[in-house]
Order: C-alpha cells, then structure tokens, then sequence
C-alpha cells in the first residue's frame, strides 16, 4: 500500500498507480504463470507446473502448451487425464528433455505424447525418458525434428513418427497399436529397437536405416520405400516380410524366423552380406532383388 497523504492531488496520482500496479499483476496471472527456471535457464516442467500453467501461451492443465522457442526439461513423472495430449509443441526450434522421467497416459482413444500442432513446425527436439500408455502415439513431430534416447511403450497408434529429414537415434518403441517407428524422406533410423508393434516394426521412404533391431511386430520388420540403405539390422520373428525393399540396397543384415520371405525385393534392389535363414516357413528366402556379392541363405551361399 501506497502511503497516503492529505493533498488531494497527490492522492489522485497514488491511487491510480495502485490501480495499475493491479492490472498489471492480473494481466500476468491472465497471461500465464512465469515460467520456472533452472539456472542454466531451461524451463522446467512437472505436475505441478503443468496444473499451474508451465510458460506464457500455457492455460493451467494438461496438454501442455509451449509456444516459446527455448529448452524446457522435466523434473518429475506427468500423469496425463485421459483423451489428453500430454505436450503440444507450437513453435519451431523446441528441445524438449525427458530428464529420465516418463509421460504416462490415462487411458482413452485420444492424446499424444509430444504433439506438434502444425506440420509446419521443425526442428524440435526430445530425448531422454520415457512415454507410456498413450492412446494415439508416444511423439509425432514435423520436418527436421529429432528424436533419441527415448522410450515408447504401449501407445495406441505409432510409437515415433516425424517427417522429412527427421532423426531417431537409440530409441525403443515396444507394444505400439500401429508401426513402432515411421519417418519421411531424407530420415535416419539408427540403433533404435522396435519390437512387438501393430504393424510394421520400421516404415521409412528415401532414408537410412542401420544398426536397428526389429523383432516380433504383427506386419514387416523393416519396410523400406525408395532408395534407402538397410544396413546391419537384426530383424527377426515378424508376421510378415523380414525386410521389404523396394530399391535398397540391402547389405550385412541378419534376417530369421519371419512369417513371410526374409527379403522381399523388387529386382533392382541390391543385397549382400546378409545372413537369411528359417523365414517363410522353411521356403523361399529371398523374393527378388539383385545379388551384389555373398549372402548365406540357410546353409547355401547362394540366394535365393
């Protein structure tokens, strides 16, 4: 409180300062609460933060909204309502980092891990933790965007989308409803896991995939459009082809156990170095493609 005087004017001018000395403080409870700041300046995220409001452009509650370019980091476990997105990316350049903590969905047919709201938006970052239980998909970002370190288990729908030119590196996507990793042209998939998926276990068009393993999903392995290099990958027990190529090439992959042909190729695709065997029932392991140098397909080192 100001302190008063006797003349009028004086007054006057006191009063009104206390009267915007008000609006401001309610423009900013409107506005959002301020955002909660390490001192490396990243913006922290918890439940409590999120209940509260994390950041300017974020209502109280979940999802989580982050308008603001920057780095936010989570310091506590998110417990998401059900039919919720838990995080909504809006901007462009974001790096979002899990910190070792887990998103955890409550249930529902609707609500995402990490949401990009606009295809437009790139460059935007996670990594670090874990997402679990989320109806419609763990992280779906836009071009440009990166995805490593992290965990998806259990998710309604794909376990790691992104478009053009994304990156996943050392992630696991296990239990997805739908294909466990999906990325789109110029991508790389790199020492990621995707087991047990709905679908295909690794669906890319034009990209890169190398050292990933891909076991037990319902559909393909790998599904591989476009020029896109299959390199040192362990596929083995999916529902279906071990490894569809439609141009590869397809080199030193391991490839067992699958329902369908361990590769299926169109017949320019290359293949070489791989080791093939016990998929298709015992039958034909190799359907297509263009012999590049030695493979072994069960104890033959001529395929198919």
């Amino acid at each position: 409180m100001l302190e008063r005087t006797e003349n009028p004017l004086i007054e006057s001018v006191l009063r009104r300062l206390e009267q915007a000395a008000t609006m401001l403080v309610l423009v900013g409870f409107l506005s959002g609460a301020s955002p909660a700041r390490a001192v490396d300046g990243v913006i922290e995220i918890n439940h409590a933060t999120a209940l509260s409001g994390v950041a300017l452009g974020d209502t109280p509650g979940y999802p989580i909204t982050l308008t603001l370019r920057g780095s936010y980091r989570l310091t506590g476990e998110l417990n998401v309502p059900a039919n919720t997105d838990a995080i909504v990316l809006q901007n462009d350049q974001i790096e979002l980092d899990l910190n070792g903590y887990a998103i955890v969905g409550g249930g529902g047919v609707s609500g995402f891990g990490v949401y990009s709201v606009a295809d437009a938006t790139r460059g935007q970052r996670v990594s670090n933790g874990s997402i679990r239980n989320m109806p419609a998909g763990g992280v779906r970002l836009g071009r440009d965007a990166r995805v490593e370190r992290v965990t998806v288990l259990s998710s309604g729908g794909v376990g790691i989308q992104l478009d053009e030119r994304g990156q996943v590196e050392s992630c696991t996507v296990s239990d997805s409803g739908d294909d466990g990793i999906v990325v789109g042209a110029g991508s790389r998939i790199a020492n990621s896991i995707a087991n047990g998926n709905g679908g295909n276990g690794i669906s890319v068009t034009e990209g890169f995939v190398t050292g990933n393993t891909a076991n037990d999903n319902e559909d393909e392995g790998i599904h591989a459009n476009g020029i896109t290099p299959v390199i040192h990958n362990s596929v083995r027990g999916n529902g279906s082809y071990g490894i569809f190529a439609n141009s590869g090439p397809v080199i030193g992959n391991a490839v067992a156990l699958n329902g369908s042909n361990g590769l299926n190729l169109s017949n320019t695709a290359g293949y070489a170095e791989n080791v093939i065997g016990g998929n298709n029932g015992g039958g034909l392991q190799v359907q297509g493609g263009l012999e590049l140098g030695t493979n072994v397909c069960e104890t033959n080192t001529t395929c198919p």
